[in-house]
């Protein structure tokens, strides 16, 4: 039996990270995964056993990556303002190399959440980073700066508001009649354009 390859098993996880969630080719085989790592199939089947072996390790890794996409910008020692304009930039950035990652992500938390009586693991330094920025939205509304009625609702404004364009992108390119172009100069409006929504 061959040594396992970190390079290797690292080629595989980038690459249905790409097709899962550049392409949004969620039912992908692992076939069409190899040839697109230009690997051989049973190579996918040697580290990963199977497919949902390999889908739950790319979620993690996906997980992870939206995770600290939060919480590096919820621990910055920064003005509140600020801080929610490079939150707001983050996942903007974030959606545009991962187009599809907010519908899987979001497609894999209510399974777990019915798989669990709404029982979601959150790791506790992940907490705390959430209740650190949730502590300065409660500041920032008790002082009347922002338009939301309640810190959940201004948290909720700024993922849906940021998110929506992705996930809804080729509705909104036929809807709308523009070209990819002009939809990127749309995007890169937004995080202006929430600014405005979200504060007073």
């Amino acid at each position: 039996m061959p040594v396992k390859d970190c390079k290797t098993e690292q080629l595989i996880i980038d690459t249905a990270m790409k097709v899962f969630f550049q392409e949004g080719r969620i039912n992908a085989t692992t076939q069409e995964i190899a040839d697109t790592a230009g690997v051989n199939r049973t190579l996918i089947h040697y580290y990963f056993k199977s497919r949902d072996s390999l889908f739950n390790k790319v979620n993690d890794v996906a997980d992870k990556i939206y995770r600290d996409c939060f919480d590096q910008v919820y621990l910055l020692e920064i003005p509140f303002r600020q801080k929610v304009r490079l939150l707001i930039e983050s996942i903007i950035k974030l959606h545009e190399e991962f187009p599809f990652l907010e519908l899987y992500l979001s497609t894999g938390v209510v399974q777990i959440a019915l798989d669990n009586n709404l029982s979601i693991p959150v790791p506790e330094d992940k907490i705390f980073a959430f209740n650190h920025f949730y502590k300065e939205v409660e500041h920032e509304l008790s002082k009347g700066n922002l338009k939301a009625s309640s810190p959940m609702h201004f948290l909720t404004n700024i993922l849906s508001l940021s998110v929506y364009p992705f996930l809804m992108r080729p509705l909104q390119l036929r809807i709308y009649k523009i070209s990819e172009e002009k939809y990127k100069d749309f995007l890169e409006e937004r995080t202006d354009e929430i600014m405005g929504l979200l504060f007073r």
